[in-house]
């Protein structure tokens, strides 16, 4: 199928001008290939009341586009441009793409707190506090129905942190087995507390592909932006890896 478009994508000045040009072409190609074949769209929302504070409602949504860039029937047009310290790069894209189906989940998992059975999956509510003596701890199962890899990251605010594959491994996804139920972040070295100050909204991102899709380059710790250009640029050419995540909130313990 034959995608064009013609789009403009602003930087600070002090993005280096081929950066600029290189994200820029990348980011027209996903745009393009939405607009003519629409995008997979995940969503989660959460509303918090409370009597003491205004209620606040979280909502997260993440789109994938259909399809799969194929070749350019010509290369990408691209005019830089300076305007009150920012550079413009627009940029005209032509090419032919492949249309690419969503396959339906094949893994569940629960998110657990202070136990290892799924009972104690109580919909994503913990308490901690600054010292790990004094807060929840975090687990998490995980079955699939097809053997296949699995990686596990946790966003709060400002900052993403791969959890699993574990600190000090080879930075491969962890290799999961058919039908074998797995249960994470219970042994030594690799146990995590939901430590706050202040009550937090945080998700926990699971991915999941047939495939090995992560190594040791990947960073155990990305900024937001960071995490979500690595996983779009994962899923435009592993069009069978899924992702799953679970809005949990932590609030101080009493």
């Amino acid at each position: 199928m034959r995608c064009t478009g013609e789009y403009v994508f602003s930087f600070s000045q002090d993005v280096p001008r081929t950066q600029a040009i290189e994200e820029s072409k990348a980011a027209a190609v996903q745009r393009a290939i939405g607009d003519e074949m629409g995008t997979f769209i995940s969503a989660q929302s959460y509303l918090e009341m409370t009597t003491s504070q205004p209620t606040k409602f979280y909502e997260l949504s993440q789109s994938v586009v259909r399809g799969q860039w194929v070749k350019d029937r010509e290369e990408p047009q691209c005019e830089v441009t300076f305007q009150d310290n920012l550079q413009f790069v627009r940029v005209r894209v032509d090419f032919m793409a492949r249309p690419i189906e969503k396959a339906p989940a094949q893994f569940e998992y629960h998110v657990l707190c202070n136990g290892t059975e799924d009972r104690f999956d109580n919909g994503g509510n913990f308490h901690g506090s600054r010292y790990q003596s004094n807060s929840d701890r975090f687990y998490m199962s995980f079955k699939s129905w097809t053997e296949g890899y699995v990686a596990v990251f946790f966003e709060e605010p400002g900052k993403v942190t791969r959890l699993l594959p574990y600190q000090g491994e080879d930075g491969s996804a962890y290799h999961v087995a058919q039908g074998v139920r797995n249960v994470f972040f219970d042994t030594p070295g690799n146990r995590f507390y939901t430590t706050c100050v202040e009550p937090e909204v945080n998700l926990v991102h699971v991915l999941f592909s047939p495939v090995n899709f992560i190594n040791k380059d990947v960073p155990e710790e990305m900024s937001i932006k960071e995490y979500r250009k690595w996983l779009s640029h994962v899923m435009s050419y592993n069009h069978e890896l899924q992702e799953s995540f679970t809005l949990i909130t932590v609030k101080p313990r009493d």
